[in-house]
């Protein structure tokens, strides 16, 4: 594995970091201690932090203790060869059993050193400072490798920390304590409440004259629920082909954001889309012209129009509690989806999953060949249904396609000019590649194949198209926010590559056969170019976490895996496309 940039603030690699300051410093500590008397070393590190798979880096210049073990949280990375390892699992439930056999566990061995890593200053944790006070050894260390921190804590200076900063001592009690055992109360309103609606629902359902179907064969009316950004509807919509195959005389219809009616224009398989706008688009619809958010008012409405349709079949590939409630509360006879996750705080998904008729067990043995068009497909295969087309496809009107050549026109560009695209753009910010390294790369591209550079993306990108602008040496044609969703794809198909962020951009891309290079988060494959010529490029770290179902849930504030893309690695994969043949991928 390749040494990996830490962040864009702190741009330090691994094993730097553990031959550099941190390593001094604790060196330094460790030298005033008789460090040939410490035999026994305790490495606490809650993340996996990924500088943890050199061990013998921490100790430069001072003897190695005997017995060295890494106490990390469960489904984190953690070394191996150089320490023996324990692993914990954080408590959702409000109980302290675990935690009183960890803590007596680690009391019997009597560890004479103990190296506490937190992400944070202790200024911020100060639950951290006491919690590592409470660690019965004779040395008690707090490190912070960026920028790179080791201090000695003793009891007296923990309280003293904690009291100093009341503010933050609250915080993180209430994360801890508080919030986990609300969690837990909540929880178990919701397992009791779900089972209790669900003989009222039926009732209702029966009055209302909903009979239920006993076979998939007489499914007449089916519902995909796509509630996600640009980009995920998009790789959904294999599952249209599948279904219309799997029930050709059905009726389709997608429950789907605004962009919605854009995307799945033209294509025969779907019957009427439905627009619902849940809370948390608010930041995808912030930009476009929309009603202000009410959400029980917009959420009641969405339940009303569903009723109506009188659904037979509901397909949910997000696996979001949320959507089975959407899915149940449709009436609909048979249900299938996953059960995976909630953005409801304290409402978990699987306690709703008996809302589900055809629940689908996520595959994590196939986690790590998987692309999201293979998961969503999954819900597909549940119903009886076998895909053999995979492929994105997007539907480009003509009016679209003439407006995007007119704006190419305006500019200069000439047809058949080398155009290479670019989106800077993501749904979130710890998503997006650095503008300086974009730039860096686009001037390469440029002074070497005598390109020319367009830089896409919607109103809400135009400030980091015009930052963008502002950083490159030979200026791009900049068009964020004077194009439509379609217009944008047009625009991208005019294309040689394109060059983005993890995002909508690669599976507009994608559909419309224009060759890509993506910036992505590890595990690239996951929302990786699907069928056409491309590349994802990423740095696979050992803190990467595989316990979530698109691979992974960074928990630090950008993702390391992902600034740690060099630009001569971007330059090389687009370098590599630009001399291909590319046009005879198009569609």
């Amino acid at each position: 594995m390749k040494a990996s940039v830490l962040s864009r603030r702190h741009p330090a690699r691994p094993r730097e970091v553990l031959k550099g300051a941190l390593s001094q410093k604790l060196s330094r500590e460790l030298a005033l201690l008789a460090p040939d008397q410490i035999r026994s070393a305790l490495i606490v590190a809650p993340h996996g932090l990924p500088w943890l798979s050199e061990i013998s880096g921490l100790f430069v210049g001072i003897p190695r203790p005997q017995t060295i073990t890494v106490l990390t949280e469960e489904g984190r990375g953690i070394p191996g060869g150089e320490a023996q390892s324990w692993t914990f699992r954080r408590n959702r439930d409000g109980g302290i059993s675990d935690g009183v056999l960890l803590w007596w566990r680690i009391f019997r061995n009597r560890f004479q050193l103990v190296l506490l890593f937190v992400e944070h200053d202790p200024e911020e944790d100060p639950i951290a400072v006491l919690r590592l006070a409470c660690f019965p050894a004779a040395h008690r260390f707090l490190c912070r490798a960026s920028p790179a921190r080791c201090q000695r804590v003793t009891i007296p200076h923990a309280l003293k920390t904690a009291l100093s900063h009341p503010a933050s001592l609250v915080r993180q009690l209430y994360f801890r304590w508080i919030y986990p055992r609300a969690v837990f109360l909540i929880d178990l309103f919701v397992r009791a409440a779900s089972r209790a609606f669900v003989p009222v629902w039926e009732t209702i359902c029966w009055a209302g004259g909903r009979r239920r179907l006993k076979s998939l064969d007489k499914v007449r009316r089916i519902l995909l629920i796509a509630l996600d950004n640009p980009g995920d509807l998009l790789l959904a919509t294999p599952c249209l082909t599948a279904l219309k195959d799997r029930f050709p005389s059905a009726k389709l219809t997608v429950l789907a954001g605004q962009w919605g009616q854009e995307l799945l224009s033209g294509r025969p398989e779907v019957f009427k889309v439905i627009v619902y706008h849940p809370p948390w688009f608010e930041k995808y619809v912030r930009h476009l012209p929309h009603k202000a958010p009410r959400p029980v008012r917009d959420f009641l409405s969405c339940v009303a129009a569903l009723w109506r349709e009188r659904f037979d079949l509901t397909v949910d590939t997000r696996g979001e509690a949320a959507h089975i409630v959407l899915a149940y509360l449709s009436g609909a006879s048979h249900r299938a989806g996953y059960a995976l996750r909630s953005n409801v705080p304290g409402l978990k998904a699987q306690r709703l999953a008996h809302l589900l008729t055809h629940e689908v067990p996520f595959d994590w043995s196939r986690w790590h060949r998987w692309h999201k068009v293979d998961y969503n497909l999954q819900v597909i295969a549940a119903l009886g249904a076998a895909s053999t087309n995979h492929s994105l496809e997007l539907r480009i009107p003509a009016q679209a396609a003439t407006a995007a050549e007119d704006l190419l026109k305006a500019q200069g560009i000439l047809e058949g000019e080398l155009l290479i695209g670019v989106f800077p753009g993501a749904s979130r910010e710890e998503k997006r590649w650095s503008l300086s390294l974009f730039a860096q790369v686009l001037d390469r591209l440029v002074n070497e194949w005598n390109a020319k550079v367009v830089v896409i993306g919607s109103l809400q990108e135009y400030p980091l198209a015009q930052e963008l602008a502002g950083r490159m040496v030979h200026p791009p044609i900049v068009l964020a926010g004077r194009t439509t969703l379609l217009e944008a794809a047009a625009l991208i198909r005019q294309c040689r590559i394109l060059i983005c962020n993890d995002s909508a951009a690669t599976h507009i891309a994608s559909a419309v056969g224009t060759p890509v290079v993506s910036v992505s988060r590890a595990p690239a494959h996951f929302y990786a170019p699907l069928r056409i010529p491309g590349t994802a490029l990423t740095h696979r770290l050992p803190c990467m976490n595989v316990g979530q179902a698109d691979g992974c849930h960074c928990p630090f504030s950008e993702y390391w895996c992902l600034q740690a893309v060099t630009p001569e690695e971007v330059i090389r994969a687009a370098q590599e496309l630009l001399r291909k043949d590319v046009y005879a991928h198009r569609n």
